[in-house]
């Protein structure tokens, strides 16, 4: 039932890959005045077949997403917020951890992408008190962690 599920899961973000990526939009800014420009759009064909090959080596899982601020005590209990579990500086807007139950999933230093949330990558993991598929995004302020709040069985996609 599980290779199912997978099977189903890796089908539907194989879909939403090929049809938000089959057209890759490059702009060229070309001036025509000082106050004014003209852009042009090309569109060029991706490689499907890469793609595919990307899409199967990707991982999904359900997880619950949480934020944090490093500074934050009340987010973040590690003794050095300046650095995660695996002694990397965290970038806001970048930098995820995750729950040590996800570490046998092989998604430490992957990146993740989820829609509506965005790509971040794994740098670190979260303390053991944490159970469960649990990912937590660094934000750039407690109050935009704050904001985020929880979100719960979001189907997250981990890929090199």
């Amino acid at each position: 039932m599980k290779s199912i599920i997978d099977g189903i899961l890796i089908g539907f973000v194989l879909a939403l890959l090929i049809l938000l990526t089959v057209f890759i939009a490059k702009i060229e800014k070309h001036s025509l005045s000082s106050s004014k420009a003209l852009i042009t759009i090309h569109t060029d064909l991706v490689d499907i077949g890469a793609i595919i090959k990307e899409i199967q080596g990707a991982k999904v899982q359900l997880v619950t997403i949480t934020a944090y601020h490093p500074p934050s005590r009340g987010i973040n209990s590690d003794s050095d917020p300046n650095r995660t579990a695996l002694m990397v500086k965290p970038k806001p807007g970048w930098t995820a951890v995750i729950s040590r139950n996800m570490i046998k999933y092989g998604w430490i230093g992957k990146k993740i992408y989820a829609p509506n949330i965005g790509v971040w990558k794994i740098e670190g993991v979260m303390g053991k008190e944490v159970i469960g598929n649990q990912i937590d995004l660094c934000f750039p302020s407690h109050k935009k962690a704050m904001a985020f709040g929880v979100k719960r069985n979001i189907m997250m996609t981990a890929f090199d």
